[in-house]
């Protein structure tokens, strides 16, 4: 069976890499489009996904789909990419979203501090205080790894790719003072609150529990303010 295993992760990694080389050939001329360097790393996603499987199954002795699900999505998500890279280039007009990537990233975020909300109280609001600190730094990095990956897809199927890199302008500046404004209203209503959390004598996990959820609302308050204004305007 191992046996097997191997012969067949290194056909398959042979093929591969005979696959990426016709790609290259191919396409010639240098430097590569930004599909054509999408399509050649879902094919060396694809090359490294039967090693991960046989290296994960040799330090644990046992199958885990983990060993290449990971590269076979990733695999997936940048032939996506590449053919929503192809359609932009080829049709700018037709293509080009009509939303901004920053509204975009606003919403990734947003959805992200939603989740964060859900995940971390309803578990954080009932354990006890030496508990308190894992769960939330649990949520913490889930909070992390939701909004790196979110980013990373956006920017690859954003169109065009050239907004990615383009300075803040005066209409952002004033998105990010109204939004600002708006996440400061609830901060100030959570700072009159807090004498009445501390006449109320809660435990003190529930006392920073209250306040890191006025932190958050406030934080959800200005990326939906920021999503709104890009969309409405903030006249």
């Amino acid at each position: 069976m191992a046996d097997s295993l191997i012969i067949g992760t290194v056909l398959w990694t042979g093929l591969c890499i005979c696959v990426a080389a016709v790609l290259l050939r191919r396409f010639g001329g240098s430097p590569l489009l930004r599909e054509q360097a999408l399509l050649l790393i879902g094919v060396g996603l694809l090359a490294i996904a039967p090693c991960t499987y046989l290296l994960l199954l040799w330090l644990n002795e046992s199958p885990s789909a983990f060993g290449s699900g990971l590269q076979l999505s990733g695999a997936v998500l940048m032939f996506a990419a590449a053919w929503r890279a192809r359609q932009v280039r080829l049709d700018p007009q037709e293509s080009a979203g009509t939303w901004a990537f920053r509204q975009k990233s606003a919403l990734v975020v947003l959805a992200a501090l939603c989740i964060l909300i859900f995940s971390y109280f309803s578990k954080a609001w009932s354990v006890p205080a030496d508990q308190a600190f894992a769960v939330f730094v649990d949520a913490i990095v889930q909070l992390v790894v939701l909004m790196i990956v979110g980013h990373i897809i956006i920017a690859l199927f954003h169109g065009p790719a050239d907004e990615l890199d383009t300075p803040r302008d005066e209409r952002d500046h004033a998105i990010d003072l109204f939004s600002m404004r708006n996440a400061y209203y609830v901060l100030t209503a959570g700072f009159l609150a807090m004498p009445v959390v501390i006449i109320a004598q809660l435990p003190l996990a529930k006392a920073l529990n209250i306040w890191f959820a006025l932190l958050v609302i406030a934080e959800v308050i200005y990326y939906s303010s920021v999503i709104a204004y890009y969309r409405f305007g903030t006249g």
